[in-house]
């Protein structure tokens, strides 16, 4: 860079300067901040906390204070970035978003329901009110869908049940469809009201003894895990046909 490409850069700092909003002594955190998340965020996102901590730990150790000769002190050996420093909050932080977005997919609660109403959404023309039919006895529920009303009406589809209500666009939507079509449902213990949950295959001996009630409701919005979840969330015809999740997760009748 040279002073003609940053004359109007140094023009902005002269008059935060001047204005006394900005201290010389500001730029330095500012730095110290857009390096780590230009340099450091990749890395975070393949590396586990501690790997991460480690690593930087051992590429820039902290300074060590010399020994007296006439009483050698024993250098302290760090294990790890030093408390309270910039990489240390930014490491708590996301650590904390992580445990905020973790998700047990054995805490949904899945339901079969009929689409028996569509109403055209009061506000967005990109969603349908529906309601929901999940058979005698139960009580008809709201699902926001954005999906056309030829598609939704008196379909069968997977819906989770044990949602916080949310809302869409003025509306709010008690239950969130979760899969929409014949061949998912065309199995015939797929009857209306039908709960299903999903269960780790690799523990199928055990099904009936992990796949207690669940009365975990669960906070959509405020947790990006699960809207990461449902994006993963894939039909497999396998073994008569079943919703999956990544390799061993799949969705069965709840005992």
């Amino acid at each position: 860079l040279n002073p003609s490409t940053c004359s109007g850069v140094g023009c902005q700092l002269d008059n935060l300067f001047s204005a006394e909003l900005w201290h010389p002594g500001d730029l330095k955190f500012a730095l110290e901040e857009a390096l780590v998340r230009i340099l450091q965020s990749p890395l975070v996102e393949c590396l586990s906390v501690l790997e991460l901590s480690r690593l930087i730990d051992d590429a820039f150790p902290l300074p060590r204070k010399k020994a007296v000769k006439s009483t050698p002190v024993k250098a302290k050996t760090t294990s790890g970035p030093e408390e309270g420093s910039f990489l240390v909050r930014f490491l708590d932080e996301r650590r904390k978003d992580t445990e905020k977005s973790k998700v047990c997919p054995g805490s949904l609660e899945m339901r079969i329901g009929e689409v028996v109403d569509v109403k055209s959404h009061p506000t967005s023309a990109d969603f349908n009110v529906c309601r929901v039919s999940f058979g005698a006895g139960e009580n008809d529920r709201i699902s926001v869908i954005g999906l056309p009303a030829e598609a939704l009406m008196h379909k069968k589809a997977v819906f989770l049940t044990n949602l916080i209500p949310c809302d869409v666009e003025g509306v709010t939507s008690e239950i969130k469809v979760v899969c929409l079509g014949d061949n998912v449902l065309e199995c015939p213990c797929h009857a209306l009201g039908t709960v299903l949950r999903f269960q780790d295959t690799e523990k199928e001996g055990k099904r009936a003894k992990t796949a207690a009630p669940c009365n975990v409701i669960v906070n959509y919005d405020a947790n990006p895990g699960w809207r990461a979840f449902f994006h993963d969330v894939y039909y497999s015809p396998d073994g008569g046909g079943a919703l999956c999740w990544r390799r061993n997760w799949r969705l069965f009748l709840a005992p």
